[in-house]
């Protein structure tokens, strides 16, 4: 008896895998875009997912980093 998977059947193994895990995230991060856009802007700031209103300022940082004002 072979004891042995073909390699075509390991293959095809992995790829349904992959496809899988992409299925998750995607399906993952749809998931979490709705939600946040549900939350509303001043719900994201108070549990700190971002800082608004910011806005850039003129010229750039150290080592070509981007200066961002935070009132």
């Amino acid at each position: 008896m072979n004891q042995h998977t073909p390699l075509s059947n390991i293959i095809n193994k992995l790829q349904r895998k992959e496809l899988l895990l992409k299925l998750e995230y995607d399906y993952e991060k749809e998931t979490f875009r709705q939600q946040t856009e549900a939350m509303g802007i001043g719900r994201k700031v108070k549990r700190g997912m971002c800082w608004y209103p910011s806005e850039p300022l003129q010229g750039s940082g150290r080592g070509g980093q981007i200066k961002i004002q935070i009132p």
